[in-house]
């Protein structure tokens, strides 16, 4: 499907904004395509560029009664992917200039705190890791709290680094499992920033 002409677009923006769903699924369909394989080519990961398209899509129909007031939503889509696929590259083990993950994290904690209560969210990750099992939650804090590597943490609770990597992904897997109980549709890249 091709992208709608200027008019339309804005009508389409007007509709949405509005609640209408059959004008949102026209910009899905048009823009869902060329996003995903934009931020495909962007993480090099299916998985992510899916993941992360959609997450903008929720985000942009949460943000609906705004988006008339939007000039380029094609602009504003790709803005929010490229943001959302920088930081998944970031915990993919890619390498970014310490610069940029400065600027996305700033990103990130400006979008939580204008659409979600952050003490909450982090009221949230301390009540998931309170319950987690003793050694997941000793190898997740001395890892997260102290910033050890896994070699160091492995030699502080005399366990091998392969145990303590299984402690903190264990860790991790529950405390983001806790923030989607309490909030379905945070999107995976909140998540992963609460739980760094």
């Amino acid at each position: 499907m091709t992208a709608p002409d200027l008019h339309t677009e804005q009508d389409l923006l007007i509709r949405v904004s509005e609640g209408d769903e059959k004008a949102f699924s026209i910009l899905f369909y048009t823009y869902h395509k060329p996003l995903a394989t934009y931020i495909y080519k962007l993480t090099s990961s299916k998985e992510a560029a899916e993941e992360i398209t959609q997450d903008a899509f929720v985000k942009a129909w949460r943000q609906r009664s705004q988006l008339a007031s939007i000039s380029s939503f094609r602009s504003w889509l790709f803005t929010i992917c490229r943001n959302q696929a920088l930081n998944a590259m970031r915990d993919h083990g890619r390498k970014l200039l310490r610069h940029n993950q400065f600027l996305q994290h700033q990103h990130t904690v400006e979008e939580i705190s204008d659409t979600t209560d952050l003490k909450y969210l982090d009221a949230i990750v301390a009540n998931a890791i309170e319950q987690l099992p003793p050694q997941q939650q000793k190898a997740y804090l001395l890892s997260r709290q102290r910033g050890l590597k896994h070699a160091e943490i492995a030699q502080e609770m005399q366990l091998s680094s392969e145990t303590v990597k299984r402690h903190i992904s264990m860790a991790l897997q529950s405390i983001q499992k806790q923030l989607r109980a309490h909030y379905p549709d945070l999107p995976a890249v909140l998540i992963i920033f609460l739980t760094r």
